[in-house]
This record gives structure tokens, C-alpha cells and sequence, in this order.
């Protein structure tokens, strides 16, 4: 378990339920959740921290971090409002990258967003960036995005189960 999880120290693996829920515990304070979205076998695991004054079964396991980068947008409008703005219209904002220069400039907008996994995945935004210019449409990236639904394009099942198959 210490090679999947890139660490030295010890990790326990507790199963909490048949086959869906798991407790691991980790000796050190891995930063795990900054890193996600964490994949099985390109199946997504879903993370949360918690604490012994918590039962693991009672915390919901709904959302996923991920980085997701929107391309070709002026690089004017590459700022920390727009990035907030479009990352809670995708899911729940957590910040905007700012390069290694500190600074938004380059081809796309790389926001960390926390989505719904039972939500259907945005491919593009519309955006109208001034007054004077119409609306454009905007795609969207997702990076590592572990397998998902391509009939419904939610993250929570693959094809075989879905409704709208």
C-alpha cells in the first residue's frame, strides 16, 4: 500500500462496508486531496479527510477536485473574478493557478473546481467578455479525468448503467 500512495510511512486499509467504502490511514499527513482526482484503474476514488471524532460513514462523498482549463480566452480577462466566476458555474470554485510567475498569463485559465459527481460535465462556456462583442463559446478541459459516463457525461457510473442508454 506505501508504493500506491508514494509514501515511507505506514498506511491501514479498514473496510467500513461491503464493497463501497474504505478507511485509510495514513501515519504522516499526506496532502492526498490537493493532488486528486485520485483513479483506480482509471475508476475514480473519492477522498475526504476527517478525524477520529467522525464517522467515516456519515461523511458524503459527492464531489471530486479537479483542474480544469479553459482555452483561448484574452489574456486580459486571465484574472482571479473570471477564474472564481467560471469555477462556480462549472462546479464549486477552490482557486485559480497563477504559474510560476504568480501571474494568470498564457493560452488558457487552469481553475481548481470542485464538481458533482452526479452533475453532467460542461464541454464548453459561453462567455461575453465586453459589451460590444457577442458572446462566444468556450472549451473546457478537464485534466486526468478518470472514466466517466459517455451517454450522460456524469462521473458517477460508466455507460453500462446508465439511464439514458
Amino acid at each position: 500500500m506505501k508504493n500506491i500512495w508514494r509514501t515511507q510511512e505506514d498506511v491501514t486499509t479498514v473496510p467500513l462496508d461491503a464493497t463501497v467504502r474504505f478507511l485509510i490511514s495514513f501515519k504522516s499527513d499526506l496532502d492526498l486531496l490537493r493532488s486528486s482526482p485520485w483513479t483506480f484503474d482509471k475508476a475514480l476514488l473519492l477522498l475526504a479527510a476527517t478525524n477520529s471524532r467522525v464517522d467515516p460513514l456519515t461523511i458524503t462523498l459527492d464531489t471530486q477536485n479537479s483542474w480544469v482549463r479553459v482555452r483561448c480566452i484574452p489574456p486580459i480577462f486571465l484574472t482571479l473574478i473570471i477564474g472564481e466566476k467560471l469555477g462556480n458555474y462549472l462546479g464549486s470554485f477552490v482557486m485559480v493557478d497563477r504559474g510560476l510567475n504568480e501571474d494568470y498569463l498564457g493560452s488558457f485559465l487552469r481553475i481548481r473546481v470542485g464538481l458533482k459527481i452526479s452533475e453532467t460535465l460542461k464541454r464548453c462556456v459561453t462567455l461575453r467578455l465586453a459589451t460590444d462583442e457577442p458572446a462566444k463559446q468556450y472549451e473546457i478541459e478537464y485534466e486526468q479525468l478518470p472514466f466517466f459516463c459517455l451517454y450522460c457525461a456524469r462521473l458517477d457510473h460508466v455507460g453500462l448503467s446508465c439511464e439514458l442508454k
